[in-house]
């Protein structure tokens, strides 16, 4: 039987990782939208040479979508970049994105175990000689 605790460290971990594909595929949609409007190329004529629909390419270029293997290649090969282009740049761990995976963690634990993480956090941030 599993405890509340770890019910809510998995239910967090579930929403952490719902969120890392959600960067994932605005990453890439984003970076297929650059490409596609640095090129001067209009979503109505890619949507055409890739035989989809102008709102499934918005869809991806929104980070709502994400293209499978085979569209994804169609769609590198009509911008004329590789699929390495599209996908460079994507870093799931930034900073922002650490801390707010540990805000989330933090959130769901315990008081006497918040507490603990704060304690630690304080020694760490006099020992660096920070203010808050």
């Amino acid at each position: 039987m599993k405890s509340k605790e770890h019910e809510n460290i998995s239910e967090t971990e579930n929403k952490i990782s719902e969120n890392k594909d959600d960067i994932f595929m605005r990453k890439i949609g984003n970076n297929i939208r650059n490409v596609r409007k640095a090129k001067f190329i209009t979503a109505e004529y890619l949507a055409k040479e890739l035989s989809i629909k102008v709102s499934t390419l918005y869809s991806i270029e929104e980070g709502r979508l994400l293209p499978d293997l085979q569209l994804f290649s169609y769609i590198s090969d009509n911008l004329d970049v590789s699929a390495d282009y599209l996908l460079s740049n994507i870093n799931f761990y930034t900073l922002e994105h650490k801390l707010e995976i540990y805000f989330k963690i933090i959130n769901n634990m315990e008081d006497y175990k918040k507490e603990r993480v704060i304690t630690f956090l304080d020694a760490i941030i006099e020992e660096l000689e920070l203010s808050i």
